[in-house]
């Protein structure tokens, strides 16, 4: 694009759209002008009533280096006529400006009778002629407009409905991203800005009505656009939410009056009731509502009278209310009617463990669990979450079953530490507990790991001795290396017969010349020769058994060593 000169662009452009350009400016059809960062304008360009157009431009600093129109289509780079009307109107503001400061220059020296003021001008105007003045400059003005009945929604009589009159204006009437176009969106985000800003003040001075009204006026009227907008959008307005929220269970009762208290319930229970809210702020509101002690028949009163099946965001605020009373155990019966639905019980409990209903998570999901109707993934998680709450509320029977579980489930030795810690002097108990349940599920490894753990080496060697497995021996063999060098070396002998029967060729001399060499690298030599020897004299027609086990050592030593030498 080539870049024009600010003070003769209109020259230089078709004499057309110079001609319609001019009229649209001499029209008064360019609104709402203003310089939004240095050097970047923005305005208005209303051809129509029902017609208009954001431009955009750059002037840096005489010279215009780029702009943009919202009606151009896509890949369009040429100058329009509404960027040109805008910027003969920038062109004049930057005229006028510049005549100011010249006559400004020339009377500096000058003493002044006095100033004409906003003050002043509002001071002297005539009631009539001010609202005359401002009804007119309203209608021409969208952003003066929109800044008019923002500052004074609040009204006279406390009440919320200008405060949802106002978003209303500025919402679309069909809630979708195409009918919500960037402009529009603008214009809403700064409508929010300037009620949170009211929202600060009136908490401020403790004008708890004021702050109710306005809270709730943003979330009646943005929660249902959260769901119907992009992502980036949706980025920006949650705070918003959230804080609105935030404000209105953040009064403390003893401060409200009964009618503000009972609005506060009634305007959270309908919420509840009607799903108004997002998912992020639903743990928020199930959590203050189950906690009010004198609205639990109303609660259960939705929960009852909820088509079925029931809303899973029903049924756990349901159930949280039921822990704030001290009546968990009825959850039992309230899950057991959705047995058939694994995944609605399981979010449930989720969900409490988030809201920290301890006493409902632990009853519900132990019961649950016993019944083995969720999957693996879900089974774990839930384990997880039952000893994350045995640690919370320091319940060491729990814990101890928790840690249990861990360990059998990954073998981690930290899960063991834990366990010796809280088992503190009952650890010899709940370490024979610990075995048996390894048992039950055949972990052999684990269970080997425990009893090495424990330095016990005659129940470690009996376990050993008992698998006749081959890779847990040698797993185990540096421990009994000095005093039990003879009870290994038996014990290896037995099981190379064992597996020698069971299995034939290369294959199986290779297992056993494996076992050997990690011998010799731990300076076991006289025990491998030992070994090589017995194995080869147990199984005299296995031809290639001495040849195979002998490469354990240096070619010019075989002999040697085979002979006992």
């Amino acid at each position: 694009m080539q870049k024009l000169w600010l003070k003769d662009f209109d020259q230089k452009i078709a004499p057309a759209m110079s001609e319609a350009a001019w009229k649209l400016h001499n029209d008064g059809k360019v609104r709402g002008l203003r310089e939004v960062e240095k050097h970047m304008w923005v305005g208005q360009v209303q051809p129509e009533i029902s017609l208009s157009y954001e431009v955009e431009t750059v002037i840096t600093p005489h010279k215009i280096s780029a702009f943009t129109c919202e009606c151009w289509q896509e890949g369009r780079r040429m100058m329009c006529v509404h960027v040109a009307a805008v910027l003969l109107q920038v062109r004049q503001f930057l005229e006028q400006k510049n005549l100011e400061k010249q006559l400004k220059e020339e009377v500096k020296d000058e003493p002044l009778a006095g100033r004409f003021t906003v003050t002043t001008v509002l001071s002297e105007v005539e009631p009539a002629n001010l609202l005359e003045f401002v009804r007119d400059y309203a209608r021409r003005d969208k952003d003066f407009s929109l800044a008019l009945k923002t500052w004074f929604a609040a009204g006279e009589d406390d009440s919320e409905k200008h405060f949802l009159q106002l978003l209303d204006s500025v919402l679309p009437k069909n809630l979708t991203a195409k009918a919500f176009p960037d402009k529009d969106f603008r214009r809403l985000r700064h409508v929010l800005d300037e009620l949170e800003k009211q929202l600060e003040s009136a908490k401020s001075i403790g004008n708890f009505f004021a702050v109710f009204n306005l809270a709730s006026s943003i979330l009646l009227k943005i929660n249902p656009l959260m769901e119907q907008i992009g992502e980036t959008r949706r980025d920006f307005l949650l705070p918003v939410v959230e804080n609105s929220w935030t404000q209105i269970q953040s009064f403390e009762p003893e401060l409200l009056s009964p009618e503000l208290r009972e609005r506060q319930w009634k305007f959270a229970f309908e919420a509840a009731e009607n799903g108004l809210f997002p998912k992020e702020m639903q743990r928020s509101l199930i959590s203050w509502v189950a906690a009010q002690s004198k609205k639990y028949d109303e609660i259960t009163d939705l929960f009852f009278r909820s088509p079925q099946p029931v809303p899973v965001f029903v049924l756990v605020l349901y159930l949280a209310s039921l822990d704030r009373r001290g009546m968990e155990k009825a959850g039992i019966r309230v899950l057991d009617d959705f047995s058939k639905s694994p995944e609605a019980i399981h979010e449930c409990l989720v969900q409490l463990f988030y809201l920290n209903c301890h006493n409902a998570l632990t009853l519900l999901g132990e019961h649950f669990l016993e019944q083995n109707i969720f999957h693996a993934g879900h089974r774990r998680e839930l384990e997880d979450l039952l000893l994350l709450t045995a640690e919370k509320t320091g319940d060491k029977k729990r814990m101890l079953k928790g840690y249990r579980h861990r360990f059998s489930r990954s073998g981690s030795f930290e899960m063991l530490r834990k366990m010796k810690e809280i088992a503190g002097k009952s650890w010899d108990k709940e370490f024979q507990n610990l075995i048996k349940e390894l048992k039950s599920t055949g972990d052999s490894q684990k269970i080997a790991a425990v009893l090495s753990d424990s330095g016990d080496l005659d129940v470690l060697a009996e376990f050993l001795a008992s698998e006749k497995n081959l890779p847990l021996l040698q797993k185990y063999e540096s421990k009994f290396l000095g005093e039990r060098h003879d009870w290994l070396k038996n014990q290896y002998f037995e099981m190379f017969e064992v597996y020698l029967s069971e299995h034939f060729g290369r294959p199986a001399n290779a297992v056993l010349k494996d076992i050997l060499q990690g011998l010799v690298v731990k300076n076991e030599v006289k025990m491998a020769v030992e070994l090589i020897q017995k194995v080869v004299a147990a199984f005299p027609d296995r031809s290639s058994l001495a040849e195979d086990l002998a490469e354990i050592f240096p070619k010019h030593r075989r002999k040697a060593v085979m002979a006992g030498r």
